[in-house]
C-alpha cells in the first residue's frame, strides 16, 4: 500500500500528468459531443436556419477579425517586453559611466 501511495504521489506531481488528463478528458468530451450531435443536428439546424447560417464571406470576416485582434495582442505584449527589458538593463549602468 505504501508503494502505491508513493507511486501515485510521484505520478500526480509529475509535469505531464495533469495536462495529459486534461487532453484525454477533452478528447473524450469532443467525441461524446460529436456523437450526441449527429442524430439531432439536422433537425435542430432546420428549425433555426439563421442561427449559424453564414456564407464563406462571413466566415472570412470573422477569421480576419480574430487574426487582427491576435496580432494586436502580440504586438502589445512584445512592446511591453521590450520596455521591461530596457528598464531592467538601465539598472546595470550608471549615469557617469564608472563602476
Amino acid at each position: 500500500m505504501n508503494r502505491f501511495i508513493r507511486f501515485w504521489d510521484n505520478l500526480r506531481t509529475s509535469f505531464w500528468f495533469v495536462p495529459s488528463l486534461i487532453i484525454a478528458f477533452s478528447v473524450a468530451l469532443a467525441v461524446a459531443f460529436i456523437e450526441a450531435d449527429v442524430p439531432g443536428g439536422k433537425q435542430w439546424l432546420a428549425r433555426w436556419p439563421h442561427l449559424f447560417g453564414t456564407s464563406a464571406e462571413g466566415a472570412r470576416g470573422i477569421l480576419s477579425t480574430i487574426a487582427a485582434a491576435m496580432i494586436t495582442v502580440v504586438g502589445v505584449t512584445f512592446s511591453m517586453t521590450l520596455v521591461a527589458l530596457a528598464l531592467a538593463s538601465s539598472q546595470y549602468t550608471q549615469a557617469d559611466g564608472h563602476w
